[in-house]
């Protein structure tokens, strides 16, 4: 992701993972820019998931703002069902401030010796 800094510039940018799939006519990428805009903060489309599969995923602390929006506390890459910190997972939707490029510059290698954006989104937590 850090090759598209140069065509991002200062702009907030969306980032859609190929292996989630969305229904035609999902709305959740207009409703993630327009959190965006009204928060000015980066955007993570969350889902529940069974407990068991939260090891699949990366996985946020949440902390309520209403029904459909949270504030991420921290978030953590592929944890066992016995150390998540709730059954909320990343769902490949993102939508970024550019301060992003930043934290995965100083990422190190994490959950299978990669590279994970989910180390650089902790970095934002801060």
């Amino acid at each position: 992701m850090s090759v598209a800094r140069k065509h991002v510039g200062d702009n907030p940018f969306a980032v859609l993972l190929g292996d989630e799939f969305m229904a035609k006519g999902n709305t959740l990428l207009s409703d993630m820019i327009r959190i965006h805009t009204q928060y000015g903060r980066s955007v993570l489309a969350l889902q529940e998931v069974e407990p068991e599969e939260i090891k699949r995923y990366g996985c946020a602390k949440p902390e309520r703002i209403s029904d459909s929006l949270v504030q991420i506390l921290d978030i953590v890459e592929k944890p066992e069902p016995a150390a998540a910190p709730s059954n909320l997972a990343v769902m490949g939707r993102y939508v970024f401030t550019p301060e992003i490029f930043e934290k995965i510059k100083h990422v190190q290698p994490g959950v299978g010796g990669e590279i994970q954006l989910t180390d650089a989104i902790a970095g934002l937590l801060g």
